[in-house]
C-alpha cells in the first residue's frame, strides 16, 4: 500500500482513494505526505518536523511522512480545504488558519489543560469527533498545549496601570485574534504569514498576537521592540490526517502512528521550551522591552481574551461548547 508522493507539480488526476485501492496491499510502505502550514525554517514547523524524523525510522518500511513544504505549497487559509480534498494526507498547522471552517476551533486557543489531562478525561475524543463532522479529517496529535502567546509590537503601545490601549496600533490577524485586539482599541489586519515583515517594514502593522517562539526564524527579530505580557491563550495546532486516507490505513499503521504521538506529545515539551527561552533571549537582547500589566489589569486583560473565545464559541457551537469547556478548561488553573 502507497500514497503517491507530490511532484513540483500537484497532481489531481489520480483520486486518492483509487491510489489506495489499486495499490500493493501486502508489506508495502505507506508514505503520507504532509504540509505544515509555517515554513520549515520556523520553529513552529520544527516542532512537527521533529516528530517527523524519528517516528520515519522507527517506522521504517511500515509508514513514512514525506514533508513537501509549507505556505508554498498552498497559502495556509486554504491548506484545510486542500487536505479535505486530498491533495495532501497530513497538515500541521495553526487552527487559526481555518477558523471559518470548524466552529469549535476557539476551544483550543481557550483551553489550559495540559493534552494528557484532555486525552485521558475524553476531551480529545471529542475533538475527534467535531473535526471529522466538520473537516472530514482525523486528529492525530496535539503537541502544543502548553505553549502561549504575547502580543508583540514594533510602535509602543499604551499600557498604564488600568490596562494596554492599542488605539491608532494595527495588527496582524487571524479570526481567532480579532476581536480580541479590536477589545482593547488595535485596527486588525488579515495578510499572510509571509507577509508580516514586509508589513511591519513599511508600517502597513505595528504588532501581532505570535506564541512564545517562533518569530527569529521569520526575521521579525529585528521588527520586534515590546512584548505585552501577561501570556493569553494556548497553542492550537492540530496534526490532521484526511479522513479518507485515515480510514484506509491498516489498523497496524494507525496503532503506529497513536503511539508515536502519544509519546511525543509527552517528550515535545522540552524542546518548545528551550526554543522560548533561546528565542526570547535573543529578542531581549536585540533590544526588545517587557511591558506588564500588573495584578489585577493583567487579570483582566487574560480573562479578556478567553471569556472573548468562550462566548464566541457559545454563539457558534451552542451543541459543544459547554461540553469543550468542561473538559479543555479548568477555571482554577
Amino acid at each position: 500500500m502507497r500514497i503517491r508522493t507530490y511532484s513540483a507539480v500537484i497532481t489531481v488526476g489520480v483520486a486518492l482513494g483509487a491510489a489506495i485501492s489499486a495499490a500493493p496491499a501486502a508489506k508495502a510502505e505507506v508514505v503520507l505526505r504532509s504540509v505544515t502550514g509555517l515554513p520549515a525554517q520556523s520553529v513552529v514547523s520544527q516542532v512537527f518536523l521533529r516528530f517527523v524524523g524519528p517516528a520515519n525510522q522507527r517506522g521504517k518500511g511500515l509508514v513514512r511522512i514525506n514533508n513537501i513544504g509549507g505556505p508554498e505549497i498552498t497559502p495556509p487559509f486554504k491548506q484545510a480545504s486542500a487536505l479535505k480534498r486530498g491533495l495532501f494526507e497530513v497538515l500541521y498547522t495553526p487552527a487559526a488558519f481555518y477558523a471559518g471552517q470548524i466552529n469549535e476551533v476557539d476551544a483550543l486557543i481557550a483551553s489550559n489543560m495540559s493534552i494528557q489531562k484532555i486525552r485521558a478525561n475524553g476531551g480529545f475524543a471529542l475533538l475527534q469527533k467535531i473535526w471529522a463532522e466538520q473537516l472530514g479529517v482525523h486528529v492525530l496529535g496535539w503537541f502544543d498545549t502548553h505553549v502561549r502567546f504575547h502580543m508583540y509590537f514594533k510602535k509602543k503601545p499604551k499600557v498604564t496601570a488600568a490596562g494596554a490601549d492599542l488605539s491608532g496600533i494595527k495588527m496582524f490577524t487571524t479570526p481567532t485574534f480579532r476581536e480580541f485586539q479590536a477589545a482593547l482599541g488595535a485596527t486588525p489586519i488579515r495578510m499572510k504569514v509571509s507577509e508580516i515583515l514586509t508589513g511591519m517594514d513599511r508600517g502597513l502593522i505595528q504588532g501581532m498576537g505570535w506564541p512564545e517562539y517562533g518569530m527569529t526564524a521569520l526575521g521579525l527579530g529585528r521588527v520586534i521592540k515590546y512584548r505585552l505580557d501577561p501570556t493569553y491563550y494556548r497553542g492550537n495546532i492540530l496534526t490532521l490526517v484526511n479522513g479518507d486516507a485515515w480510514k484506509k490505513l491498516p489498523n497496524k499503521v494507525k496503532a503506529f502512528l497513536n503511539k508515536e504521538v502519544i509519546a511525543y506529545e509527552a517528550i515535545s515539551k522540552k524542546f518548545v521550551d528551550s526554543q522560548i527561552v533561546r528565542e526570547q533571549g535573543i529578542l531581549k537582547k536585540g533590544g526588545m522591552q517587557v511591558l506588564k500589566l500588573e495584578g489585577e489589569a493583567g487579570r483582566k486583560y487574560r480573562h479578556l481574551a478567553h471569556d472573548i473565545a468562550w462566548k464566541r464559541l457559545e454563539r457558534r457551537s451552542p451543541k459543544y461548547a459547554k461540553q469543550l469547556r468542561a473538559l479543555l478548561y479548568d477555571p482554577n488553573l
